[in-house]
């Protein structure tokens, strides 16, 4: 059996987002609709897939490329014009040489699809269209009662309910001859009274999974707790019928029910309240309200204060400090009520808005400091391979790893806890293994040499090259006020406002204030003034000297 996806977007369903984002790339949970059809497609066994496009085609091509990340391969058919679903499909003809499977990526179904091929072989008709029981907003109802004149059923004595269609359909390739070319047909108003005309047979599959037409924002806020509220509970859950094929979500389970994606900060006074996603590289901040039912995407800032509750946030947007979101839907500066499906556009950057050019200059930082260590290192490899050297020579070993903090590891709330947020620092040894210390370790230790492995940690994104100092995972389990969780709003640094003020006696307190300072006061400039006078400070720290210099 073949496959052929439509993702055309013709009906233009949840305009004010699709006018924008094409239907099949808009996310539940953070994944894009479409990619729930081609993963339960992928899962039972179909690997050759047609992929039908009309509405912005390109960015779903990019998107999804010829589908080698799911192991299966895509074949994209463009269509000029909007034909209609049936249209769709005809325009298609010179590719479909089999039975064919016509499957909608503008809503959610879980639907087991080799059931499906087998009840149409068994009844050995024209057409089955794929019902399930209704009624259902936005999709055809079809009284099984009149399936005599209608649909034919392969079961002798249907139950009398109403079911919806759910736009698919398994069809015969003769079929296809029937529908006129180059022009605008649908399946149920055109086809097939067309097809019963031809005494051919028409029949109904009723799938009892899981279905969401995705007609309205209301339906479409649903679809994303239903698909959370699946995977929180690994079953029915919430929603009464399991999606077998909707369970995996993305991210990163942080605590029972709540998913946190890479690079994401959340503060540790934040409330949390089950279920709730986090997209990759977005941040909390102070005393926020999460939940339930929130969905957040990349690149999202809920700031200090804010609460959010029964609402999905887009990705790249802005959520200003004591802005309340309840039962709405949010793409940067638009509001979506959920209910009324009424919207409106929210001029006042400081309430809502976007956040391209906070990911640009991040994106640009991380490129920097990527390139820029990456320099330092084969600038210092002559140096690095003698510190080696002395390091096996002395020690016994070449590298040692110190477990730093990337984020809090005492939780406000000790019930909440999130697991321990830790990455390995990479430095010269200058220890042997009972602990002891070398003169030669302590002569690498003086004057910093050890510390030049760090830089593959800034190649490696776990430090930048300017930020506060990394602390140790006993360090952080000291922080324990809120002007010192702070210290985590940014990324360690190889070196800092720390570096210069600091010494390797001072307290964690001392270090602390500094590195307060730094976070509040810091921009692009003056790290890069920072960085620039580095050599300057490790020259004045060898020789013990205080460092002066008037950086900020």
């Amino acid at each position: 059996m073949q496959i052929l996806l439509l993702a055309t977007g013709e009906q233009r369903k949840l305009a004010v987002l699709s006018d924008a984002i094409p239907a099949p790339l808009l996310p539940i949970a953070n994944r894009p609709l479409m990619s729930y059809h081609i993963e339960q497609l992928a899962r039972q066994g179909f690997k050759n897939i047609l992929v039908s496009l009309y509405w912005l085609p390109g960015y779903i091509e990019a998107y999804f490329q010829h589908g080698q990340r799911w192991g299966i391969e895509l074949n994209y058919i463009l269509q000029k014009n909007a034909l209609g679903n049936a249209g769709a499909v005809r325009w298609a003809r010179s590719l479909i040489h089999d039975t064919c499977l016509v499957h909608p990526v503008d809503m959610l179904l879980d639907l087991d699809v080799p059931a499906l091929l087998a009840f149409h072989r068994n009844c050995g008709g024209a057409m089955t269209l794929v019902c399930t029981p209704g009624p259902a907003k936005g999709s055809p109802v079809v009284q099984l009662d009149q399936a005599q004149r209608v649909l034919g059923l392969c079961d002798s004595q249907p139950d009398r309910e109403s079911v919806v269609y759910t736009g698919v359909l398994v069809i015969e390739p003769q079929v296809l001859d029937l529908i006129p070319q180059r022009t605008k047909y649908d399946f149920c108003n055109d086809l097939i009274p067309v097809v019963l005309s031809a005494g051919m047979e028409v029949y109904a599959y009723r799938s009892t999974g899981y279905f969401n037409p995705l007609a309205s924002f209301e339906d479409y806020q649903r679809a994303q707790e239903d698909v959370l509220y699946v995977a929180w509970n690994d079953g029915a859950g919430k929603i009464g019928r399991s999606l077998p094929n909707i369970q995996k979500i993305g991210g990163q389970q942080a605590a029972s029910g709540i998913w946190v994606g890479r690079h994401t900060a959340v503060h540790p006074s934040a409330r949390l309240k089950p279920p709730v996603m986090i997209g990759e590289n977005s941040r909390v901040g102070r005393n926020v309200e999460l939940g339930p039912n929130v969905v957040l995407g990349d690149h999202v800032i809920v700031d200090d204060e804010a609460s959010v509750q029964r609402s999905t946030v887009l990705n790249n947007t802005y959520i200003g400090q004591l802005v309340n979101i309840d039962g709405r839907i949010v793409n940067q500066g638009m509001v979506i009520d959920v209910e009324t499906q009424e919207h409106l556009q929210i001029v006042d950057d400081f309430l809502l808005g976007g956040i391209y050019d906070e990911i640009v200059v991040s994106s640009l930082r991380r490129w920097f400091d990527f390139w820029l260590a990456l320099f330092f290192l084969v600038l210092a490899l002559p140096v690095m391979v003698v510190v080696s050297g002395i390091s096996l020579f002395s020690t016994g070993g070449v590298f040692q790893r110190e477990l730093c903090a990337r984020g809090p590891l005492q939780p406000a709330n000790p019930k909440r806890e999130t697991g321990r947020r830790v990455f390995p620092l990479l430095r010269f040894r200058t220890r042997r293994s009972d602990g002891s210390k070398p003169k030669i370790g302590q002569w690498l230790e003086r004057l910093e040499l050890n510390r030049l492995a760090e830089l593959w940690s800034v190649v490696s994104g776990e430090l930048s090259l300017v930020g506060p100092k990394p602390l140790s995972v006993a360090e952080a389990e000291c922080l324990t006020e809120t002007w010192q969780l702070a210290h985590f709003d940014r990324v360690p640094g190889f070196t800092g406002l720390w570096y210069y003020q600091t010494h390797a006696r001072s307290d964690l307190d001392e270090v602390l204030v500094v590195d307060a300072y730094y976070i509040a006061m810091s921009n692009w400039r003056k790290d890069a003034r920072l960085l620039w006078n580095t050599p300057r400070a490790w020259l004045s720290r060898v020789l013990g000297h205080q460092v002066k210099m008037n950086i900020f």
